[in-house]
């Protein structure tokens, strides 16, 4: 019995190609039998038709992401706007954005593949974007390419409509950290809360801190939170009374990816690269510590542990690489401190005064407790 098994063992492997070997063990790690599907919320009837007859709201550009084939029928596709994640395509279906004229990046990951497209939006514009799954040899590969209208709309009416959360640019929040600047006032990015009059903050404890915006600088990206019921036993981080210097070493602390990295807070380090930022923009600086989505809002600080700045953006790598040919590293971008400090007028703020140096592992010992993650 056992020479006979490895015997229609070794016809097979003489006999089968190997491509089709491939599509076989394919077919069953992705499911192809559809006997687990995806969940995911469908659109009303009415909904789905009135899409399907391709209008373009009035003043915003009009995108319809379709995936419009039935192979890897159960796994996802995952899809995110600038860096926002939107939510899960499964075979079959089809999404609608309506968005500001601008350029948006799309992006869908896998755990074996990742795909980009940039999308230049402009207002009265339809764009259709193709999110296809595709067998490689050993994993599923994904492309997410943009095609011209006849095709999109075939691939759009011949899938299903399914919904979201109201996707825009950067209005509903997006992960982000924020970080205690008095014993109840919070700092982050404006866009991080988005249009939310409350926001909930949690620690690498676990603590949670519910918070309301109490001003908000959309020109500056700064948003001021209170806690009406704040924890104890933290210690508030200091601002810097002056500027550094290029060349000065930083830190940052935040919660880049926290989804994928886990919940407790990190740290970054680098040096101030510039006192300007892009088009030589006086209000933030550039510098070199590694941030990543969510990084978004958490303090820049000084050897000394005081705050220079808040982690706003990095250069989008993408736009730049399409232009350049080269990709860019270690750039990111924090406002500085002077353009918080109007928004503080009459909160009492810790001293800053003690410039004594510290290592990048004491700064996080003082400052780590008090920088939050930002609950989207």
């Amino acid at each position: 019995m056992k020479w006979v098994k490895q015997s229609w063992k070794s016809w097979v492997l003489r006999r089968v190609p190997k491509a089709l070997l491939t599509v076989a063990l394919g077919s069953v790690i992705l499911g192809l039998g559809g006997c687990i599907s995806v969940p995911v919320t469908y659109a009303t009837p009415e909904a789905d038709a009135e899409a399907k007859q391709f209008k373009c709201p009035e003043g915003l550009s009009r995108i319809y992401v379709f995936r419009d084939e039935n192979f890897g029928y159960s796994h996802p596709l995952t899809l995110s706007i600038d860096e926002q994640r939107i939510g899960d395509f499964a075979a079959m279906t089809y999404g609608v954005f309506d968005v500001r004229p601008g350029s948006y990046e799309f992006t869908s990951i896998t755990p074996e593949a990742t795909a980009q497209l940039l999308v230049d939006a402009e207002a009265g514009k339809i764009n259709y974007l193709w999110l296809e799954m595709k067998l490689g040899w050993m994993y599923p590969r994904v492309r997410l390419h943009q095609v011209e209208d006849q095709r999109g709309q075939t691939g759009v009416k011949r899938s299903k409509m399914i919904t979201f959360a109201k996707a825009g640019r950067a209005e509903r929040g997006v992960q982000g950290t924020a970080w205690l600047v008095s014993p109840k006032h919070w700092v982050t990015n404006r866009h991080v809360v988005g249009d939310r009059k409350l926001v909930k903050l949690v620690g690498s404890d676990g603590t949670v801190v519910e918070t309301r915006v109490l001003a908000s600088d959309v020109a500056n990206d700064l948003v001021v939170l209170v806690a009406d019921a704040p924890p104890r036993g933290l210690t508030p981080i200091p601002l810097a009374a002056g500027a550094p210097k290029v060349g000065e070493r930083v830190v940052a602390i935040g919660f880049p990816l926290a989804d994928v990295m886990g919940s407790e807070a990190k740290l970054t380090s680098g040096d101030i690269s510039s006192l300007s930022g892009i088009a030589d923009d006086p209000r933030v600086f550039q510098f070199s510590a590694p941030v990543q989505p969510g990084s978004s809002g958490g303090p820049l600080m000084n050897s000394s542990g005081q705050a220079v700045g808040i982690v706003t953006s990095k250069l989008n790598w993408l736009p730049v690489a399409k232009a350049s040919g080269a990709i860019p590293e270690g750039v990111a971008y924090a406002v500085k401190v002077a353009y918080l400090r109007p928004m503080l007028e009459g909160i009492t703020l810790p001293a800053g005064a003690d410039t004594s140096q510290m290592s990048p592992a004491q700064i996080f010992q003082m400052a780590g407790a008090a920088v939050f993650r930002v609950e989207p």
